[in-house]
């Protein structure tokens, strides 16, 4: 390009990039687009927001641990996220939305994530919270045993323990944390989405293959204006949600 176009290639490439995109069938500048291209406002675009905050520690899968969306710091790294779009593409009409987060491991079923929780250093915040549910419900650890057909001898002790439960009798415990987990995360999100920019889209997590359980995908349809999947695929003739959702 600067042998064809000289000192000014980036603002020729600019342009040319655009009239290939339409040329192509291409109305849209997707995910991870370049700024210095969707920032000329030719084409509508999405912002993909990416942020650090703890994980969950015993997450592993796809590019990285998710993160603990019960930690303290969890909604302030969001809100910081977001609040550095405020002065750009969330007054922007051209941009459409933003992904935030990017094939994280969400488990196969409704009962993983709170096992990887219970999986977590004592510390882990998520794991506090699990256990004061527990609490709250059982009273005390003994009646939490018969339950679970386990043999803690103390609260103490399962916060500590990195072992978690079999889901045949914990399994409504699981289950039930694993939707307070995907809602607790979905709708923090989604606040911080609308707060720094409350007329674009919260276009979900880019979940990867679209078989993500269906807890999980009953919160994102719940407070993403799109659910977003990566399908790795060539058709999407026999595709379905893991859940009933009518969400685009």
């Amino acid at each position: 390009f600067l042998r064809k176009y000289g000192k000014e290639w980036a603002a020729t490439f600019g342009e040319l990039t655009h009239q290939r995109l339409r040329s192509w069938g291409f109305n849209t500048v997707a995910n991870w687009g370049d700024p210095a291209i969707y920032g000329l406002k030719k084409t509508p675009y999405t912002v993909n927001v990416s942020f650090r905050s703890k994980p969950l520690e015993a997450a592993e899968g796809w590019w990285g641990k998710s993160p603990d969306s019960f930690d303290e710091d969890f909604k302030a790294q969001i809100r910081k996220a977001m609040a550095a779009q405020a002065e750009s593409s969330a007054k922007d009409p051209w941009c459409i939305g933003y992904f935030v987060g990017n094939e994280m491991e969400w488990g196969v079923s409704d009962t993983d994530l709170a096992k990887m929780t219970l999986a977590s250093p004592a510390e882990q915040a998520g794991k506090k919270v699990f256990l004061t549910d527990l609490q709250t419900k059982y009273g005390t650890i003994a009646k939490l045993n018969v339950v679970w057909g386990t043999s803690h001898a103390s609260w103490d002790a399962l916060l500590h323990s990195t072992t978690p439960p079999e889901d045949v009798k914990a399994r409504t415990d699981l289950a039930a944390f694993t939707g307070k987990t995907c809602e607790n995360y979905f709708k923090a999100v989604r606040d911080a989405v609308k707060e720094a920019a409350p007329n674009h889209l919260y276009l979900g997590c880019r979940f990867a293959g679209g078989f993500e359980p269906p807890a999980v995908m009953a919160a994102a349809a719940k407070f993403c204006d799109v659910v977003c999947v990566n399908m790795y695929r060539r058709s999407m003739t026999d595709y379905q949600l893991t859940v009933d959702a009518d969400v685009p």
